[in-house]
């Protein structure tokens, strides 16, 4: 019989901690024995979650995440001093603000900081990543990062982005492209549909090749259906693009492409 003392370097390490032991003996049959250790570290403060995830926003609107925080109620008192940012938005470190809330815990003392990121102003859409510093007084941890990402979309999206008939005519239901508000700020009602060729092409002597439709489900969402015209043509490959045209100032033509396969007579 004997005794092992397995001992964890915790240096940089946060969170369940899981590891494998490998025992070697000289047992001729089995010599490896393995078994696992699992270490929860704390370092005085727990956060989560593990990375801060802003959603998707409009171009210049803010967007807002949530880091908690949690103590012991016993151990001394801290607070949040400061929440920066690593990466440069037009050259500056981006303006974070932030507010803490302490929320009602029976054992813990508990905060959350809710971030608020400012926002980008781009036409495009544009993924933005970003690791927070947040600084504390607590003594056994004064700052933490948290990676962090915001997603910039259109204001309005098209979902699927594309309108993919395949073999025309088909008996198969004409596909459906919902029109999804960009972010909750985003309001807007769709007022026709239109056709058009895509960019240098020329307008073929029997048409487009495609008809659209568009309502609203029962939620209030808009969608538009796109179907084969039933003309006759040679076989080959149609394509187009649908234009929706909508209310909203800031963007008031929604493009789609739109492909379909004529078959063979």
């Amino acid at each position: 019989t004997g005794s092992i003392r397995v001992t964890l370097d915790t240096r940089g390490r946060e969170g369940l901690q899981k590891k494998t032991i490998t025992l070697y003996t000289n047992v001729a049959e089995d010599p490896l024995r393995k078994f696992t250790v699992r270490a929860s570290i704390t370092l005085g403060l727990r956060v989560g979650p593990s990375f801060l995830n802003f959603g998707r926003s409009t171009a210049g609107r803010p967007a807002k995440a949530t880091v908690r925080m949690r103590t012991p109620k016993e151990d001394a008192d801290w607070e949040v001093t400061e929440v920066v940012g690593k990466e440069l938005l037009d050259g500056e470190p981006v303006p974070y603000t932030w507010k803490v809330v302490e929320l009602a815990d029976p054992r813990d003392l508990v905060r959350e900081i809710v971030i608020t990121h400012p926002g980008i102003t781009s036409s495009d859409s544009r993924s933005f990543k970003d690791r927070i510093v947040v600084r504390t007084t607590h003594p056994d941890r004064t700052e933490f990062e948290i990676p962090a990402h915001l997603l910039i979309v259109k204001p309005i999206l098209a979902v699927p982005p594309r309108a993919v008939l395949g073999y025309v005519p088909s008996k198969l239901p004409p596909p459906r492209i919902r029109l999804v508000p960009g972010d909750d700020s985003v309001s807007f009602t769709v007022t026709g549909v239109s056709f058009e060729t895509r960019a240098g092409e020329a307008m073929p002597a029997d048409g487009l090749g495609f008809v659209a439709e568009f309502d609203q489900d029962g939620s209030g969402e808009w969608f538009v259906e796109v179907r084969y015209d039933g003309k006759p043509r040679e076989p080959g490959r149609i394509q187009a693009v649908l234009v929706v045209h909508t209310d909203l100032a800031r963007m008031p033509t929604v493009t789609i492409d739109c492909f379909a396969n004529v078959e063979r007579r």
